[in-house]
């Protein structure tokens, strides 16, 4: 199942609702599993969330694409009835299934009326017991991976994206989603599968989430009622520990840039990855992403509004943090006529914001701005039970994303001032050009750059 539709699954447990905090009750079941479970008597439809935590990141770096590959596969059924009886069963029932994986869980979500929650747990747990490992179902499955492999690679955003960060990190577990690569693909048959399947299926480091009509009580029964006649209650719960990928960490070697080719390019994609050790849940973290929406969140940010309204060099130009890996990114592209002005005008701009000081005014429009966002991102009970979830995956406290507004509210311009100070600073950044080889490395060196300063790689050769 894709993202896209994921996604879609989780929306369909409820219709769009007023805005409320979230009440969730944290139980165990018998064995220890966590269980959080949110009653909302609003929501037509109970939503489950098994997650076995573990993820891609368990998953060697050139045989990724195995968990897109399983999910696929169990998104077919079980062994024992056809695709069109396993998706007739579950449209009497009013049901949907689905598998995903990331890298630090793999899970099964379950969405159903009430009344028929227990056979639709049932199903999905039958999937889990008798995958349809044959080679027909794994091929038809390789098509879809290979058919969304293939759509990636003709967007030169994702392609950067996807290589930037598996090259800065330098495959760390953390940035092991199960996104494949050509090469990865390679390494990856139906015997692949039937070996990592129960890695990234290891009932012994589940944890459970719930949200819906159902009293949490009652859903804690049924769910550990199917689990236990399933065989997929482990004797006592584990817990899964992970290495995080958060440091300081500069570029070694000589390589300064990275140039990824793509023959025949008329535009280039331009991303800058600066790996630090940032701050997380505490009033430092939201003083650094209200700065990076000065820098890049928008039509009025400083990127934005000196790299394509004062000197027209792209029409777009955006900066980014992510706080569970722990970087700020800064995105871009242009022409070959323009990529070393482009280039050169990030660092620029970068620079200037790190000296301003923010004033009132502009701390509250980018303070408006994320709290809209972070108002949408809770907005379903399915969206704040999935927040929680992964706070808790990544080692962070939820009470701190339900109180993002308080956080919001209180953090003063001086916070956001001292953030630029301290993070905006792209002289230990990754850099990351895409283009045409033939054409960007003569506008690297004019920029400075020495030809054992350049690394160039095909996206056909990386994993």
């Amino acid at each position: 199942m894709t993202k896209k539709n994921i996604w879609t699954l989780l929306f369909a447990v409820s219709s769009l609702l007023t805005f409320a905090k979230a009440n969730a009750a944290e139980l165990k079941l018998k064995n220890g599993v966590s269980f959080i479970a949110e009653h909302d008597t609003r929501s037509p439809r109970d939503l489950v969330m098994l997650s076995f935590l573990g993820g891609n990141g368990l998953i060697k770096a050139d045989e990724q694409g195995t968990g897109r590959l399983l999910s696929e596969v169990l998104d077919e059924g079980p062994v024992g009835i056809t695709t069109v009886e396993f998706r007739k069963k579950l449209f009497l029932l009013g049901a949907e299934i689905g598998f995903t994986s990331n890298a630090r869980s793999t899970s099964v979500i379950v969405v159903a009326p009430a009344a028929n929650l227990e056979a639709a747990l049932a199903l999905a747990l039958e999937t889990l017991q008798k995958p349809k490992f044959d080679e027909a179902t794994y091929q038809f499955a390789r098509s879809k991976v290979e058919a969304g492999l293939a759509q990636r690679e003709d967007d030169m955003a994702s392609t950067i994206r996807y290589i930037s960060v598996r090259d800065a990190y330098a495959y760390h577990p953390d940035v092991l989603d199960g996104t494949p690569s050509r090469l990865s693909l390679k390494n990856v048959n139906l015997k692949t599968l039937q070996k990592s399947f129960p890695i990234l299926y290891d009932k012994r480091y589940l944890m459970l989430a719930a949200v819906g009509p159902t009293e949490p009580a009652t859903l804690q029964k049924t769910v550990e009622a199917q689990l236990s006649a399933a065989g997929f209650l482990a004797d006592k719960a584990l817990n899964r520990s992970f290495k995080s990928a958060r440091a300081d960490q500069k570029p070694k070697g000589p390589v300064k840039v990275t140039l990824i080719n793509k023959a025949g390019a008329t535009d280039n994609q331009l991303r800058y990855l600066l790996r630090r050790n940032l701050p997380i849940d505490n009033m430092e973290s939201v003083a650094l992403n209200l700065s990076a929406k000065l820098l890049g969140g928008g039509m009025q940010s400083s990127l934005f509004r000196v790299l394509r309204g004062e000197r027209g060099l792209t029409y777009s130009a955006g900066a980014g943090v992510n706080d569970n890996l722990g970087y700020l990114t800064v995105a871009s592209f242009a022409s070959t006529d323009k990529l070393a002005k482009l280039m050169s005008g990030v660092s620029e701009v970068v620079s200037a914001q790190a000296k301003v000081v923010v004033d009132k005014s502009n701390a509250d429009l980018v303070k408006g701005d994320m709290l809209t966002e972070w108002k949408e991102s809770r907005e379903l009970p399915s969206d704040r039970l999935s927040s929680d979830v992964a706070a808790k995956i990544y080692g962070r406290d939820p009470s701190f994303e339900e109180t993002l507004d308080q956080w919001i509210a209180k953090t003063p311009e001086t916070a956001l001032t001292a953030a630029e100070q301290k993070y905006f600073d792209l002289k230990n950044a990754y850099v990351y050009v895409m283009g045409d080889k033939a054409k960007l490395l003569p506008i690297l060196k004019t920029l400075g750059y020495q030809t054992n300063e350049i690394k160039v790689v095909e996206p056909a050769a990386v994993l």
